[in-house]
């Protein structure tokens, strides 16, 4: 086959992870003078020689909201000399808070400015850092919501390692969930740190009132796949008019249902398709039986104006969809009688049933001001800022455990302590050793969707995909059986 060029592959990340991002607005506030009182962080001299950070309280007079500022540490000593940091980053709500909170970057180190230089959309985005690049104009703060496109990046050298300074710096990342992190490594080399972290598509909603006109218990935390799925057959088969749940197919948002069979698209280093063996097969045999066999989910054919429109029409007890559409969906029916739970494993499958996705910060190769970046990024990353992003409406609660448990995130959507803990777990996603993800993604679909139109069985599926993926990424032949 053709190999792919890197324009082509990049402006297929970009029509890949479109979906996959959402900008948001945080909510208007009439203005009020009110007293709060509220950290400030002060440099105080030490007999030492150097400048460390205190924290005091006073009382104000504002003009918006309380905003409580999390403790920051400064590099010891800190320098003297203005430094700019350009910013070529993505135009999402994340951005919009890191630009109000650019002031109070600032005051904590007044010697580092932030210039927000270019904005873009997702689709536009890696087009936009390539063009920048090449005219030598690349700033020193970039984005990156892919792991195809960071480890291309980081294979074309076009972002640094960020390692050494790191270490030099004495940033603890131990705060961070694993897998966001991983997804920002490349070959050993710690070439992002992420600010935006999620799961993808595993938080499920279920009506209880349906849950409860067929008398079933709503799930707990001892609650298998096995026994949603029972569930839901039970309400498609009371209620003829509606589904028990609707199934995404297509990756990447079909990835936590594929490991909460065991199954991987993947090896670890991307070298061979595992989709032909014993997780990959259940899931999609699981995947037939329910559209084609029980007819308990919806076939894409059958699916109206999309599974969330049948879920807020009340068509479907079961939806499975991300965080930030969760609570947005809570939030338009707050009359509605909604639980929600992370999705679970079939029976004695150990694999988290999520993926662990979102946006990371990384310093283009060609950047001097590393160090100060590493300022930046380190203060994009506290708990406070993750905070704000969710309770505000910009994004996911930051890239932390502690972020996900704190009071007020719990307040806006409790059930994030519960996510949390398979967020934690969550794997980052395994991209193809040459990096071709978007085909691979296009092969499973066109199999998927061939399966459940009744043109192959789930094991005809299986073989297909898993052959045509292990061509396209150049997988070494398996060995013949008994060495022959």
């Amino acid at each position: 086959m053709a190999y792919l060029s890197r324009r082509a592959l990049l402006r297929g990340m970009a029509r890949m992870g479109a979906a996959a991002l959402l900008g948001a607005a945080a909510s208007a506030c009439r203005a009020r003078v009110v007293q709060v009182e509220v950290e400030k962080l002060v440099t105080v001299d030490r007999p030492v020689t150097k400048i460390v950070t205190e924290v005091v309280r006073e009382t104000v007079v504002v003009q918006e909201p309380p905003r409580v500022i999390e403790r920051i540490v400064t590099p010891s000593p800190a320098p003297t000399t203005p430094v700019a940091l350009r910013a070529d980053v993505l135009d999402y709500g994340w951005t919009r808070l890191a630009q109000q909170m650019t002031s109070v970057f600032q005051e904590t180190f007044p010697h580092i400015t932030v210039e927000w230089r270019s904005l873009s959309d997702w689709r536009d985005y890696p087009d936009r850092v390539a063009i920048l690049r090449a005219s030598g104009q690349l700033g020193d703060l970039i984005e990156s919501p892919s792991r195809t496109l960071t480890a291309a990046w980081a294979k074309d050298d076009v972002i640094s390692d960020l390692t050494p300074i790191i270490e030099a710096d004495g940033y603890d990342t131990g705060g961070l969930f694993p897998g966001a992190l991983a997804a920002y490594r490349w070959r050993d080399r710690q070439v992002g740190l992420p600010h935006v972290a999620h799961g993808g598509e595993h938080v499920l909603l279920y009506d209880q009132d349906l849950f409860d006109q067929v008398g079933v218990a709503y799930p707990d935390a001892r609650t298998t796949l096995a026994d949603l799925t029972s569930a839901a057959e039970q309400i498609a088969a009371t209620h003829r008019d509606l589904y028990g749940h609707t199934i995404t197919a297509s990756l990447p948002g079909s990835y936590p249902l594929l490991r909460a069979f065991g199954g991987e698209l993947l090896e670890q280093d991307g070298s061979r398709c595992l989709v032909d063996e014993a997780g990959g097969r259940a899931f999609l045999h699981w995947l037939h039986e329910q559209v084609r066999e029980i007819g308990a989910a919806p076939s894409p054919a059958e699916v109206e104006r999309g599974a969330v429109a049948m879920w807020q029409a009340g068509r479907v007890a079961i939806l499975r969809t991300s965080l930030r559409q969760a609570v947005a969906l809570m939030d338009l029916q707050p009359e509605r009688r909604i639980g929600v739970l992370p999705l679970p494993a079939m029976p004695d499958i150990e694999i988290a049933p999520a993926l662990s996705a979102g946006v990371g910060y990384c310093v283009p190769a060609t950047s001097r001001r590393a160090v100060e970046a590493l300022q930046w990024i380190k203060f994009m990353l506290t708990r406070e800022i993750g905070v704000r992003m969710f309770v505000e409406g910009y994004a996911e609660p930051g890239s932390r455990m502690a972020t996900w448990q704190d009071p007020r995130v719990l307040d806006r959507f409790a059930h994030c302590a519960q996510l949390a803990e398979v967020v934690a777990q969550a794997e980052r996603e395994r991209v193809p050793a040459n990096l071709a993800t978007e085909p691979c993604y296009r092969l499973w679909g066109e199999y998927v969707a061939r399966m459940l139109a009744g043109e192959l069985s789930a094991e005809g599926a299986a073989g297909r995909i898993a052959a045509e993926i292990d061509a396209l990424i150049g997988a070494p032949e398996a060995p013949p059986e008994n060495g022959s």
